[in-house]
């Protein structure tokens, strides 16, 4: 049937009862320790332990005796109440109370220190049916089913009493803080809640009476008839000022109190489907266990939610309907209690209990059961069954230990758990308080004293036993904690100090003593794994991490925790990342990182949050991490931190500075579906892991892995990062690698300097003296095994404060090398004194034994700053005395400069011209001296001729007019080169008028040219007052001086080309009023006035048709082409001029298609007159003149000029006896005798005897026959017509002539005869040698100087040779043979030689020497054979409708050219290419030497046609 069952308040035993009247007393691991049977077998309703866990209770249905059982003699002691059926029962809270109540509602209060029983009838009207003593007040609440409520105090007494709605079924007491009459100041409850009949909840206050009591009710059904949740089962205060509620249809409330919001449902949820029956609530883990239809559930009251692992299915209590629910008072265990009469009992929570040792971990996974588990592999845990529930529990390599008070037992470690019975088993005089374990030994802490002994006995284990101290007396005998490793013994004791004891060798080690001051007992010692490194806790909860490896000593070897937490639980050592330090406080890890080496020194690190900034500064906020609360933190790999948790297992977590660089903190590899935009927020995401794992890496001091990490980011502001942390740990080779991906050579180089370096603190002062830190540098440096360093950084510092007091224990050679720059640095500071003493001080430092130690480099400078501070402090004449024995240059002028500051102007100046500063004494001298002492100028003088300051020079020479020395100042002046100071003294003072004039006509100055035209004006020297006016810029005046003298020519003569506009115009207008009509029109068109000069032009007649030319050119109007033409033709006075000016007006006009044809007009009537060097100079000005405006020159002028300049040379190739090439250019020009109409004989003979004498006997033959023709026979000189003749008769006796030699075409490559002008491939005309006559050969080719024709560079320089040797050239001759040969008059005669290093060149008949020519590259040749030739192609008709054009195009170009010059390859009828223009072909008959009137006309509507279309263009 139902069962009662009740804890004990100490959660030790548990009292169960049932229907057969038997109760069975059970300790917490179900062990039966007393059975207690009733009198009767009526149902056990009740059962109460007392508040001290004395009494049991027993409340049997219808007895009147209470039962009370005691623990301590297990016996009953039977209390008579003298009551009828007993239904209440409650044991005061706080006091020695037992209430009883009955169906009669009344009342017994028995009090069981006294013993004593205080009976209250009439309580209640009937059956009392529940009620509740207070925690705070010791007051008693009942419930009655005559629906009223009491308060009574604990005797029984009313204090209060109401009545209810409803039948009370349960009524609790709380000290309810939310009520709006709380006085904070009172502990006692103050509210009593009440169930009526599952209706409602009632609260009433019953410290004010005045205050109605409030009913609380819930959310009613649809219908409105009841509550949607069903009946109220059971309430239960939780928190503060709140309710538990469960009702009938399976929900559980959770109800606020407050004065705010009073009856708010703050949770609610329905955790059965369809029933509940009961509830119970766990203080200690705040949460709930409900009994439902379907079974046990257990609520997370925080979050109202279930834990689901927690469940009791109905299955497993036997589908019993529960019917009590109960927590053990330690809220470890669940009781369930059922309708068919089973308890069970579950295990909620686990006590926390657990060791570790290295790797391995120990802890309590049940109450009598421990497991150990290797974190390291991730073992399977082994089980050991342990003999009693452990207080205190221990783990070594291979054994556990788990002990309660004076007793443990020692366990092996087995696989599978084989063999759990213990190994060892100690009894210990005094309470164990701690156990340790490694392999062999086990220590136990127990009453101020540690005892090591083997963990398994054997015959030599009590050798292998101590206890200690040794001590007997003071402080320093009672050990108050103990830690164990490997090889080490750590105790510490309550006078503050931390013992060692080495096991290898069974000794104490005495120097490794940490002693702390001021002392303060040890707490804890946590050593890590080898105990080379110990966390010590002290009694004020102060934290160090002790080294004892360097020794132990009054706080030596320490590092203190900063902010480290003050309810330390537990300290954990990472097993991989060593100097890893966690604390763990009950709720947060505090995390530490160690490191022994750092420009610091030993650092530790409290870790946080850390973040890199774009600068590549680190900020790291020291914090603390949470642990998830039930969770216990035991051990840390790498880490990953194992904890046990309150359900008696392990679990891991990570370190959240850990968390990064777990395996399971890698960056994602991305898949091959990623989409673009989820590629790049992983990419996004990647690099911010990357960048949480660098900082991670960073703050844990994992330098390689944070620069695997920056590889990967490649960002500035990490490596930026990592260079300082590098630098920070004394990490050189990473620095410097760091120092290079961010391209610091300087840092690099500064770095490589420390590579080597094997001291520490030597390595630590270099670095932070990199970082600035000049002071730990200097406290480093003086402990490192080179002090001198300190010396050497105060002094590339420039400290010299310090550097000097390091020397003088340091270095005493140094001082006077310190003493004179810290002597130059206060001097420059104008600290003399001081300076003085340092000077003097570096000149009288004496080493220990007496000896001066202040080298004789020095000796000099010293001395120096010495005169320096004496000048400063106005100890003038000493000063002067040292700085001349001194003689040094560089003394004189700080010598000189101090003085001028110091007004002594004349010492001053002394010392300047010592130290060769000229200009500064100068200044003194000028500004200061002369001014009241005129006779000082010789002395300025002596030393202004080494002064380039102008000012100086200029104040100088007013100083020098001003004492009437002229030539001194002029000196002056033309130093300061204010030439116009120099006219003015050489027209006013020192009569050198001529000088004056020069500087003006040198310096163009406006000033100095008024001076002289002042000057010239005074003197009546006109000409001169004209030249310098309009030097002076005074054109104005200097015209009118000119036409008031009537000498304009002179000024117009003075002014030239660049005669201003305005001046032309008056000088135009002068000389238009005094008829001079010439020169008013030059000056009309130098001014622009083109049409008035054209008009006084032709006015003046012939003599100045070449100036109208040019003012039309400039002009390039058409009216006034017009008008010149007009009057070249003849219609202005019916006489036509020279047809040469028709010529040169086309040129003028750029008309240069009409100024060829022109020209080839000209040289043809010239040619046809025999004035062929005339014809010769027209055809080299118009080609010359094509050149240079970039104009194609045509064939058909290249052809003329060819055949005339061949003609012109052949005299000259005779002179040098070249007679093969006079052959063959006579030859050339024979082919054409028809041009050269006037000397037709003269050709044919000169032909025939240069061929005779080159050995071209046929070519002489068949001229000589052609002279033999009637027409020509007659004219033949008589003298040679013999031998012409008998020339004739010998034809068949003279046999055949030498083939003419052959050379490179500069086209084509091929071998051609060497006179031949054209190329054999391409039919392009070939450039001519003007030396020889010859083609133009590309590796031999240079232009004449003058000329810029070309020339081959061997015959020009074989001409200029032959020139040079010749004898002044001879007069023209017309002899033949051994006489003389007729030649046609030719070009000017050549001038006579006046150097012998120059000739003349064979076209301008100008100078030119060898060192003019300039062989020209083959690409430059090719490109001027290129712009000689022009070739286009163009089909017959292509000209298209050029209309009278072409026509004219057609008549007068027949030699195949376009106007523009480039030759053009025809087509006749049949397709076939025909060549015009070639050498030798008659293209016209001769014309007259005077352009005929018509022919004039004719030229002149053509000009006008061409004006016309140019216009329209």
């Amino acid at each position: 049937g139902k069962v009662t069952f009740s804890w004990h308040p100490e959660g030790n035993f548990l009292a169960t009862a049932g229907k057969n009247g038997i109760i069975h007393i059970t300790d917490r691991h179900g062990d039966i320790v007393d059975e207690i049977p009733m009198s009767t077998s009526a149902p056990v309703t009740c059962l109460e332990w007392d508040k001290d866990g004395e009494y049991l209770a027993i409340l049997q249905d219808g007895n009147g005796v209470v039962p009370l059982w005691n623990l301590s003699s297990k016996r009953v002691v039977p209390l008579e109440t003298n009551l009828k059926d007993p239904t209440f029962l409650a044991w005061s809270k706080t006091g020695p109370q037992l209430a009883i109540g009955t169906a009669k509602g009344s009342l017994l209060i028995y009090n069981k220190v006294r013993r004593q029983k205080i009976p209250i009838v009439g309580k209640h009207s009937k059956r009392i049916s529940c009620g509740a003593w207070s925690q705070g007040g010791n007051k008693l609440v009942l419930g009655s089913d005559d629906r009223t409520l009491t308060i009574s105090n604990e005797n029984g007494d009313t204090l209060l009493h109401t009545e209810l709605k409803h039948i009370p079924l349960q009524s609790l007491f709380t000290n309810n803080k939310s009520s709006a009459q709380f006085s904070s100041s009172s502990s006692d409850d103050n509210t009593v809640s009440a169930n009526l009949n599952g209706k409602s909840l009632l609260l009433y206050n019953i410290v004010d009476e005045k205050e109605d009591p409030m009913e609380l009710t819930f959310a009613p059904k649809e219908n409105g008839v009841g509550c949607k949740y069903g009946e109220i089962i059971s309430h239960h205060w939780f928190e503060e000022g709140s309710l538990l509620v469960g009702f009938s249809n399976g929900y559980l409330l959770s109800v606020s109190t407050g004065a705010k919001d009073l009856g708010e449902e703050k949770n609610m949820a329905r955790f059965h489907p369809s029933a509940l029956y009961t509830f119970a609530y766990n203080p200690h883990s705040k949460r709930a266990a409900t009994a439902g239809d379907d079974g046990v559930r257990v609520i997370d009251t925080r979050d109202f939610r279930e834990s689901k692992k927690d469940f009791i299915p109905a299955e497993e209590v036997e589908d019993g309907r529960v019917t009590a629910l109960c927590w053990s008072p330690d809220g470890q265990i669940l009781t369930v209690g059922t309708a068919a009469g089973n308890v069970y009992n579950f295990l909620a929570k686990m006590s926390v209990l657990s060791a570790s040792n290295k790797v391995n971990v120990c802890y309590l996974s049940s109450l009598r059961e421990l497991s150990v588990v290797d974190c390291g592999r991730r073992t399977k845990p082994i089980d050991i069954t342990l003999k009693l529930e452990p207080a205190i529990i221990a783990v070594g390599a291979k054994h556990v230990a788990a002990g309660m008070n004076n007793r443990v037992y020692y366990h092996r470690i087995t696989p599978n758990g084989a063999g759990q019975a213990p190994i060892n088993e100690q009894e210990y005089v005094g309470i164990v308080k701690e156990v340790q374990l490694n392999h062999a030994f086990s220590v136990i802490l127990t009453d101020s004293k540690a005892m090591i002994h083997p963990i398994e006995p054997s015959p030599t284990s009590q050798s292998q036993t101590k206890t200690f101290p040794s001590r007997e007396e003071g402080s320093m005998s009672k050990i108050t904690c103990v830690a164990l490793t490997d090889e080490f013994l750590f105790y510490g004791t309550e006078a503050g100090t931390v013992e060692v004891f080495f096991l290898g060798e069974w000794v104490l080690l005495a120097g490794v003593e940490l002693r702390l001051d001021p002392p303060s007992a040890i707490k804890k010692l946590y050593p890590n794994a080898s105990g080379s490194r110990v966390v010590v806790v002290d009694a004020a909860n102060r934290s160090f991490l002790f080294n004892p490896v360097t020794g132990g000593g009054l706080n030596q070897s320490i590092t203190q925790f900063d902010s480290s937490p003050q309810n330390i639980i537990n300290v954990m050592w990472d097993m991989i990342e060593k100097n890893v330090i966690m604390f763990f406080d009950g709720k947060f890890i505090h995390s530490y990182v160690y490191t022994n080496t750092s420009i610091k020194g030993p650092l530790l690190i409290k870790l946080g949050p850390i973040t890199v900034s774009s600068e590549g500064e680190v900020s790291l906020t020291a914090d603390k991490s949470e642990v998830v609360p039930g969770n216990y933190p035991i051990l840390c790999i790498a880490g990953s931190i194992t904890c046990q948790t309150v359900a008696g297992t392990l679990t891991n977590i990570p370190h959240p500075y850990f968390d990064k660089l777990l395996p399971s903190g890698g960056v994602r590899k991305g898949g091959d579906s990623d989409s673009p935009v989820a590629s790049q927020i992983s990419q996004k995401k990647d690099k911010k892991l990357l960048g949480d794992r660098f900082c991670q890496s960073l703050v844990l001091l994992k330098l390689e892995t944070a620069w695997e990490v920056a590889l990967e980011l490649n960002r500035r502001q990490f490596w930026l990062a990592l260079s300082g942390k590098a630098m920070e740990m004394m990490n050189v080779e990473l620095a410097c690698r760091v120092y290079r991906q961010l391209g610091d050579a300087g840092m690099v180089m500064a770095l490589q300097d420390c590579v080597y370096v094997e001291d520490k603190n030597l390595l630590a002062g270099k670095i932070s003296m990199l970082f600035g830190d000049y002071n730990r540098a200097q406290d480093l440096y003086l402990a490192s095994s080179r002090p001198s360093a300190a010396l050497d950084m105060r002094r590339d510092l420039l400290q010299w404060d310090q550097a000097l007091k390091l020397a003088q224990v340091l270095n005493v050679n140094q001082i006077p090398e310190i003493c004179l720059q810290y002597g130059q640095q206060l001097e420059f500071r104008e600290e003399i004194e001081r300076a003085l003493k340092m000077f003097e001080a570096a000149l009288n430092t004496q080493d220990s034994e007496g000896n001066f130690v202040c080298p004789e480099s020095l000796v000099s400078a010293a001395n120096i700053g010495v005169a320096r501070c004496n000048l400063r402090l106005g100890n003038i004449r000493q000063g002067i005395r040292l700085a001349n024995e001194l003689d040094d240059q560089q003394l004189f002028i700080d010598s000189g400069d101090i003085l001028e500051q110091q007004k002594q102007y004349s010492e001053a100046a002394a010392m300047y011209i010592k130290g060769l500063q000229y200009e500064k004494a100068a200044r003194i001298y000028i500004k200061n001296l002369i001014k009241n002492d005129k006779s000082r100028i010789t002395e300025v003088a002596a030393i202004m001729s080494k002064v380039d300051n102008d000012n100086l020079n200029s104040n100088f020479a007013k100083a020098c007019v001003g004492a009437g020395r002229y030539e001194d100042a002029v000196k002056a002046y033309e130093r300061a080169k204010d030439m116009d100071k120099v006219v003015e003294l050489k027209l006013r003072h020192l009569d050198q008028a001529q000088q004056a004039f020069d500087l003006v006509r040198q310096s163009a100055s406006a000033q100095g040219a008024q001076f002289v035209a002042d000057y010239c004006q005074e003197t009546n020297d006109y000409r001169g007052a004209i030249e310098f006016l309009l030097i002076a810029n005074k054109s104005d005046e200097a015209f009118k001086l000119a036409q008031s003298q009537s000498i304009v020519d002179v000024y117009t003569s003075i002014l030239g080309e660049n005669i201003a506009s305005e001046d032309a115009m008056k000088v135009a207008s002068y000389y238009e009023k005094i008829s001079n009509f010439g020169l008013a029109g030059r000056f009309y068109s130098l001014c622009g006035q083109y049409s008035r000069a054209l008009k006084l032009f032709i006015q003046c007649g012939d003599k100045e048709i070449d100036a109208a030319i040019e003012v039309v050119g400039r002009s390039q109007n058409e009216n006034l082409t017009h008008q010149l033409i007009d009057f070249l033709v003849g219609e202005k006075d019916g006489v036509p001029k020279d047809q040469n000016y028709i010529y040169r007006l086309y040129l003028a006009l750029k008309k240069y298609e009409d100024a060829a044809k022109t020209a080839l007009i000209i040289a043809r009537s010239e040619q046809d007159a025999g004035n062929y060097a005339l014809a010769h100079s027209i055809v080299v000005e118009t080609v010359r003149e094509f050149e240079n405006a970039g104009i194609n020159v045509s064939l058909q002028l290249r052809q003329t000029f060819v055949l005339l300049h061949s003609y012109i040379i052949v005299k000259a190739l005779v002179r040098r006896g070249d007679h093969n090439g006079a052959a063959r250019l006579l030859l050339r020009v024979v082919q054409n005798v028809s041009k050269f109409p006037s000397h037709v004989v003269q050709i044919l003979t000169s032909t025939v005897i240069e061929c005779q004498r080159a050995g071209l006997k046929a070519s002489s033959y068949e001229y000589a026959a052609m002279l033999m023709r009637p027409e020509y026979r007659p004219s033949i000189d008589a003298n040679l017509k013999r031998k012409i003749e008998a020339i004739v008769r010998r034809r068949y006796a003279q046999g055949e002539e030498a083939a003419e030699e052959v050379s490179t075409c500069p086209i084509s490559g091929q071998l051609i005869p060497e006179y031949q002008l054209e190329s054999p491939s391409t039919r392009d005309a070939l450039p001519m040698c003007i030396i020889t006559g010859k083609h133009m050969l590309l590796d031999d080719w240079c232009f004449c100087p003058v000329s810029k024709c070309p020339a081959l560079y061997s015959e020009y320089v074989r001409y200029i040779e032959s020139e040079i040797k010749a004898t002044t050239a001879a007069a023209s001759s017309n002899s033949v043979g051994d006489g003389d040969v007729p030649i046609a008059p030719s070009a000017p005669s050549i001038a006579n030689i006046s150097s012998k290093l120059s000739a003349t060149d064979p076209i301008h008949g100008k100078s030119v020497s060898i060192s003019d020519l300039k062989l020209c590259p083959p690409d430059e040749a090719m490109k001027y054979i290129q712009r000689y030739n022009n070739v286009v192609e163009k089909k017959a008709g292509s000209a298209g409708n050029n209309g009278e054009d072409g026509v004219q195009n057609g008549v007068n170009n027949q030699d195949g050219e376009d106007l523009d010059g480039t030759k053009v390859k025809k087509k006749d009828g049949n397709g076939q290419g025909v060549d015009a223009g070639e050498v030798g072909v008659e293209k016209s008959a001769p014309q007259s030497n005077k352009l005929k009137l018509d022919r004039a006309q004719k030229t002149k509507e053509k000009m006008k046609r061409s004006n016309a279309e140019s216009n329209k263009n």
